[in-house]
């Protein structure tokens, strides 16, 4: 990259899908406060324990769906199960 200080690379340095890659490569190639790099990794973690409380949620619901129809219905009968 020519310019890691663009309004992109900075976005997706906080992006958590993004950040684990695009951070580094800011803290190495330019000056950064350090502040920025923990905003960073606190939006990862508290975006990792949010998908984590919602898969464990969605699973209580479906891991006793037994049904034979489609994938759709299953899906329905689950959230409606894990409410």
């Amino acid at each position: 990259m020519s310019n890691p200080d663009t309004m992109l690379i900075k976005i997706f340095s906080y992006v958590p899908f993004t950040a684990s890659m695009i951070m580094p490569m800011r803290i190495g190639a330019t000056d950064m406060a350090l502040w920025q790099a923990f905003v960073s990794l606190v939006l990862l973690v508290l975006t990792i324990i949010g998908l984590f409380l919602f898969s464990l949620h969605f699973y209580r619901g479906s891991v006793l769906t037994y049904s034979n129809g489609s994938i759709i219905k299953k899906i329905k009968q689950a959230i409606l199960l894990s409410k």
